[in-house]
């Protein structure tokens, strides 16, 4: 079990091969549309709302359906919400529970590899508005968190590749011991049935824990967390969502790697070293290219941009992550040009 402290309320992550949630009268069930036609014991049929896992359902539009869907399903105050999926579905019960009668409680049960490694803990609830991804939200931590890796065993390949992609950057900000435990389980070339799941989410949420409980509300270093994602994002808007969320972001550490290495940094070795995990998470879309314009319009709508000036979170070396800000966005034009050309090379040499 791990114990996550909060200033809303703590909570803990149980480890459970069965899932039972005893008297669920007033449990009302929130559930990724992918388990509609299974029959899990945990769940109550006449109080369940199947979701679409898309980021359009991540939308003011669709919440406020599900929300009118609740209200006549005669959810209350003292209600509980279950939610079963991944992060998509995990931020839209979230949400919901945090505005609906000034918040309920919640109960997340992850089922992706990404939201059990990550999303999970933490407290961050975020949806989509107009094309800007996260841009509503806040802060509202479930009452508790039950993994069972036997989920696992729904996903796909390329959502595997989206968790291990999604955890990545927390071995990369904690330590060298860490990066090389990371490391070595990536360089298995069977990922897609890796034995070793248990042992990298544990692991990548006590890092995580670290850091939130340090700084619930990103304040401090919290921000450091958001390695790769400025990238991350605006690679997912790009592509309309197509790249996943997990590899998207250890694409955007790539970039982010390289932009170390131009500044000097880390040195070629280690750039190689930082690089060659990543590559192996997102070596199916190596091929995909993006206008370095494109990039630089949507990172300015980020929220970590403060006065036109854009921050983005780089490593001096493992473990020692800084902000970098960009007050002129041509300096960092010239860094994305340099990189495509760079990717070029890289693909070339495989």
């Amino acid at each position: 079990m791990i114990n996550i402290k909060s200033s809303i309320q703590n909570y803990h992550v149980q480890f459970l091969n069965r899932i039972n949630l005893g008297k669920k009268n007033n449990y009302y069930f929130l559930v990724d549309s992918y388990f509609k036609n299974q029959n899990y014991n945990f769940l109550n049929n006449k109080k369940t709302i199947y979701i679409r896992a898309n980021e359009n359902s991540k939308s003011y539009n669709q919440i406020s359906i599900i929300l009118k869907k609740l209200l006549i399903m005669k959810v209350n105050k003292s209600s509980v919400l279950v939610c079963v999926g991944g992060g998509i579905t995990q931020d839209i019960t979230s949400f919901i529970a945090n505005i609906i009668f000034r918040g309920i409680n919640w109960i997340f049960i992850p089922t992706t590899l990404l939201s059990q490694s990550d999303s999970c803990i933490g407290s961050k609830i975020a949806i989509n508005f107009l094309p800007i991804k996260n841009v509503l939200g806040g802060y509202w931590p479930p009452k508790k968190v039950i993994i069972n890796t036997n989920f696992l065993k729904t996903l796909s390949y390329k959502d595997i590749l989206s968790g291990l992609g999604e955890m990545s950057h927390y071995f990369y900000l904690s330590n060298k011991n860490d990066f090389l435990f990371f490391k070595e389980k990536i360089s298995n070339n069977n990922l897609r049935n890796n034995p070793t799941f248990k042992p990298l989410i544990i692991k990548s949420l006590n890092i995580k824990k670290k850091f939130i409980e340090k700084d619930e509300y990103e304040k401090n270093i919290r921000i450091f967390l958001n390695y790769g994602h400025t990238f991350g994002h605006a690679i997912e808007s790009i592509s309309n969502f197509k790249i996943p969320h997990g590899i998207a972001v250890s694409m955007g550490m790539h970039i982010a790697n390289f932009i170390s290495f131009k500044l000097s940094y880390i040195n070629l070795k280690e750039l190689e070293e930082f690089q060659q995990p990543l590559e192996k998470i997102f070596f199916n879309y190596f091929n995909f290219s993006f206008s370095s314009k494109k990039i630089i319009n949507l990172i300015q709508k980020d929220k970590k941009t403060i006065n036109n000036k854009i921050r983005i979170i780089i490593l001096k070396k493992i473990g020692k992550p800084i902000i970098k800000e960009f007050s002129d966005k041509s300096i960092l034009l010239n860094y994305l040009e340099k990189y495509n050309s760079y990717k070029k090379n890289v693909i070339n040499s495989k």
